[in-house]
Formats: structure tokens, C-alpha cells, sequence
């Protein structure tokens, strides 16, 4: 049936919306797919779009579409494949892969026992006439990261282009949906993989679509297909001219019957910008740091995990002590990483949250005695946070010359956690943690600060557990360390975004509402100094 265009009264322009409608190009354009059903049915397969036409009139005439500055959502597709590939779309491929047009992927699958479908990754991807290795585009992802990764093979991927913009102006329903240019790509590329090597079933599909809704085209999407009936002998030429085109082959004519109906994968976007799409919002300046953490125990090693995830360009971790069985109360370690050192424990679990994240070896000597090794490494990040709760190592950090161009962050509980303080200090500023807390207890009213000394330990007492130990002595839970430990973050990324000039100092207060079940997290108390 041919595509009908239905004017609309009054005329109205639209850009694509995740609730099915398409870009301005296409506006005031109604468009089933092209149904091979007889005719009775035609009539039942046009009512669900003049419904929507309906809706969406009404919903465009009192404001209620999506704004065309809100971010783009590809129109989903349901998948009817138990299979899922985890390759690297967004941005950062998108010239790439428009250069390169076609080729092959190396993919391997992820060998787990605990997820009932199959899982692939994507390795390499290379175009057509590539040759050369060092021109393969390769995700930043590190081997091994979701499981062992076994049965290396290749599969062809195609770039489609936009398919709002282009024809058909709706998500692929059937193999006729693609030009035929695209076509003859799909199949030159499966050729080249089956003289390659084993070739799983199924083609890899780039399409291009913008990061808002009005915008220009700049990332990549990928979507998979299955490919049934594949055989070494699709492209047999036997009884035919060399230059016979693939889709004249008998083999290929089969092929294409056997796939007219798209059978749908799961694909996953592994791309920096996808994975931290849900969990930012502007952290651009964030991105941009590099940084390192010294002490990782209950506070460091909460706050590494929730650094890792704000994805900066480089996180090193120094500790040189190891996970004792009575640190997993409320530390991030994990058992079976009991008698292995923390900053190292830390890294090996960070890599498996976010591969694409630059893990430094960690620093597992003492931090004191061997200082003058260690600040040749600090001399390359651009921001310290200091989470070992030292005195001696509070005053090295402030008085150290090397590091009078670094941003430092000062932090530490007191037991309960009923108090946590963070100190700020920026580039260049000479003020040492000291001066700071000076600054602070001199602006506390007199019975906050009497709570705040009353929580200190007594003298000589163990404040982390001692080797071995299973209950530590400091009196601090691991649910309200998290809750003190995300505060501070919360502080410090603030801190960053709106790059503020000045030092600061803040004390947190943990306390239990008399009239309402639950704990609060406040800032008690804020100096800012010039």
C-alpha cells in the first residue's frame, strides 16, 4: 500500500519525540510500513496511526509534546532475540564510522553462568578495505571486564544513517526497509567475514541521531539483527559472471527470504557519555580531573566508588594496609579480597564498575615514610582528597611545596558518625587543615562545639580495628559512613562545578529527629574564606 499523506488543519510542525512522531522533515506525513498483507487488512494495520494522529494533534494544541531541547531517545524496538552485544556507540565513533561506511566486527562472547542469555562484546571494529590494525577502531574497555571472554568470530556492521530523516522515516520493520545500497553493504561485509573466519548470525547496525531532539545528528546508536540461514555457500558463484551483483545469487535471494522479518538483539551503548547519562548532569569539569585518594578505608573506599562513577579522567588510589576480615563491616572491600591491600582491592573492583575509568597501579607503601615517592605521583593529578583521618599526613599535604598548585580536600568522621568535617583548599592558597579548622571551631556556637569534643575517643585508644579484629572499636556504621561520605561529596563536587575561588571548611551533623523515624545529614556549619 502506498504511503498516504494526510494534511493536517491547522498545519503544524513537530521534531521527533520518543512517543513515535518524526522530525520536521516528515510533518504532517503519516506512514505505515509497507504491508505485505492482503487487502482486507490494510485498513486494521492504518487505524493505529490515525488514533495516534489524533492524540498527538491533541496533545501538540494545549503543549503537552516533548521540548524539542530535551534529549533524544531513539525510538525503541522491541527485541525479540534472547541475544545482547555490549559494543561502544555515542560521539566519540561517530566520524569513524561514517568514513568507514561497512566492515567487520571482532566479537567474543562473555562466558557466565549466572545470566541465562547469551552476551557478546564487541573487540575491534574495522572498515571494509582496512588493513592496516592500527587504523581499528577499539573501545575503552578493559579485558575480561563482565566475564571471561571466549569463541572469538566476526560479524559485518553497516551504517544506516538517520532513519527519522530518511527513509522510512520509522524504525526498520523488514529487510525492504533498507536502501539498496545498504543492502549490498550487509552483503559484501558478511562475504568478507565468512572468508575470515566463523561468523556469528547476526549484523550490527549504526544509526546516526542527534543528542536533543532538534539538533543535528552527532552520535551513534546500534541495533542488531539475526541473520538465519547463513552458510558458507550464500555467495556461490558457480554458473555465474564474476561480476554478478550478490543479490542476484541464489544463495542470497534465500538469505533475504529467511530474514525479511527483522529479528531484533539487545544492544548495549558500553560509551562513556551512555553509561553516565542516567547519573549526571553538568559534570563536564568533573570529567576533566584527574584524581587521587589517599587512605582508602571506610570513608576513602566509599568515596573512591562514588568518584569512579562520576568518571574522571584518571583516579589513583594509595593505601598501605590490607582488608582485614573485621573491615568488611563497613568497608566496600569484598570477601574474597580479605588479606589483599585495599588501594588495591579498591582499583580491581572500581575496573569492574567502570572499565572505561584510567586505574593507576596503587600506591601500597606507607604514605609517611616514603612521601618524597609519593608526591612524585600526586604532582600529576589535579585534585588530592586526603580520607586517612592523619594528623601527620594532614600536616604534609598542607605544607608540602610540590602541591601548592593542586586542589586538596581534607576529610574524617567523628564516632557515630555524629560529626564529619571537610576541608577545601584551592590552587595556589597556602592555608594549612590546621588553619582551617581553626577558622571553624572559632565560628561554632559553644555547645555545638562542646558535642563535637565530646565525641572525640579517648587518648590512646584504637580508633580502627587492629589486624584481625572483627568489631571495630570506632562507633560508626557503615549506612551512616555512606550517608556522611556522600554528603562530603556532594560539598566537594558543588566545590568543583561552580569552580569557587576560595577555601573551605564544613561540618556535618548526623542527628535522629524525635518526631520522625530516619537520620539527617545537615551542614552544620560553612566558613568560606577569601
Amino acid at each position: 500500500m502506498p504511503v498516504q499523506t494526510i494534511p493536517l488543519e491547522p498545519e503544524l510542525k513537530w521534531y521527533s519525540h520518543q512517543n513515535g512522531d518524526w522530525n520536521s522533515w516528515h510533518s504532517n506525513i503519516i506512514c505505515p510500513p509497507n504491508p505485505d498483507k492482503i487487502a482486507e487488512e490494510r485498513s486494521r494495520l492504518l487505524i493505529p496511526y490515525i488514533d495516534y494522529a489524533y492524540k498527538w494533534i491533541s496533545n501538540a494544541r494545549i503543549g503537552k509534546l516533548t521540548n524539542p531541547d530535551e534529549r533524544y531517545e531513539f525510538p525503541h524496538i522491541a527485541p525479540e532475540s534472547r541475544s545482547e552485544i555490549f559494543i561502544e556507540g555515542g560521539s566519540k565513533i561517530f566520524d569513524w564510522i561514517r568514513e568507514n561506511s561497512h566492515g567487520i566486527a571482532w566479537i567474543e562472547e562473555i562466558n557466565s553462568s549466572f545470566v541465562e542469555r547469551k552476551r557478546f562484546i564487541i573487540k575491534s571494529l574495522r572498515g571494509i578495505s582496512q588493513r592496516d590494525e592500527s587504523k581499528y577502531w577499539r573501545p575503552d574497555i578493559h579485558m575480561d571486564t563482565f566475564g571471561s571472554e571466549v569463541n572469538g568470530s566476526t560479524v559485518p556492521w553497516v551504517f544506516i544513517g538517520n532513519p527519522v530523516v530518511e527513509k522510512p522515516h520509522r524504525p526498520y520493520v523488514t529487510w525492504s526497509d533498507f536502501s539498496q545500497e545498504n543492502q549490498n553493504k550487509i552483503l559484501i561485509a558478511l562475504d568478507e567475514c565468512l572468508r575470515i573466519k566463523s561468523q556469528k548470525h547476526f549484523v550490527l547496525l549504526a544509526f546516526s541521531v542527534p543528542e536533543k531532539w532538534e539538533g543535528d545528528a552527532n552520535s551513534i546508536v546500534w541495533l542488531a539483527s539475526e541473520l538465519n540461514g547463513v552458510t558458507k555457500n550464500i555467495f556461490n558463484r558457480k554458473g555465474f559472471r564474476p561480476n554478478t551483483p550478490l543479490i542476484n545469487l541464489p544463495g542470497v535471494k534465500s538469505l533475504i527470504k529467511k530474514n525479511h522479518h527483522l529479528k531484533w538483539g539487545t544492544c548495549t551503548d558500553l560509551s562513556k557519555e551512555a553509561l553516565l547519562v542516567r547519573g549526571k548532569a553538568d559534570m563536564k569539569s568533573f570529567e576533566d580531573l584527574k584524581i587521587a585518594i589517599l587512605g582508602v578505608g571506610a570513608i576513602g573506599s566509599v568515596l573512591a566508588k562514588s568518584v569512579s562513577k562520576l568518571a574522571p579522567v584518571k583516579l589513583f588510589l594509595a593505601d598501605s594496609q590490607n582488608v582485614e576480615p573485621g573491615n568488611l563491616i563497613r568497608h566496600e572491600a569484598l570477601t574474597n579480597t580479605v588479606g589483599m591491600n585495599k588501594a588495591v582491592s579498591m582499583a580491581w573492583q572500581l575496573l569492574a564498575i567502570n572499565s572505561s575509568i584510567q586505574m593507576v597501579p596503587p600506591f601500597k607503601e606507607n604514605i609517611l615514610t616514603d612521601w618524597d615517592e609519593l608526591v612524585k605521583t600526586l604532582s600529576d593529578y589535579d585534585l588530592i582528597i586526603d580520607a586517612t583521618a592523619n594528623k601527620a599526613i594532614h600536616e604534609r599535604l598542607s605544607s608540602s611545596s610540590e602541591l601548592l598548585t593542586k586542589k586538596i580536600a581534607w576529610c574524617f568522621i567523628k564516632p557515630g558518625p555524629d560529626f564529619g568535617v571537610l576541608g577545601l583548599r584551592q590552587e595556589i592558597s597556602q592555608r594549612t587543615f590546621a588553619e582551617l579548622q581553626a577558622k571553624l571551631f572559632g565560628m561554632l556556637r559553644k555547645y555545638i562545639l562542646d558535642q563535637y569534643h565530646k565525641s572525640d575517643e579517648k587518648e590512646g585508644s584504637i580508633v580502627w580495628p587492629e589486624p584481625g579484629c572483627y568489631h571495630p572499636t570506632f562507633n560508626a556504621s557503615y549506612h551512616r559512613i555512606r550517608m556522611m561520605a556522600d554528603t562530603f561529596l556532594t560539598t566537594l563536587v558543588s566545590w568543583i562545578e561552580k569552580d569557587a575561588p576560595n577555601d573551605v571548611i564544613t561540618l556535618y551533623k548526623q542527628a535522629e529527629r524525635i518526631d520522625r523515624f530516619g537520620i539527617e545529614t545537615q551542614i552544620e556549619s560553612q566558613v568560606i574564606l577569601k
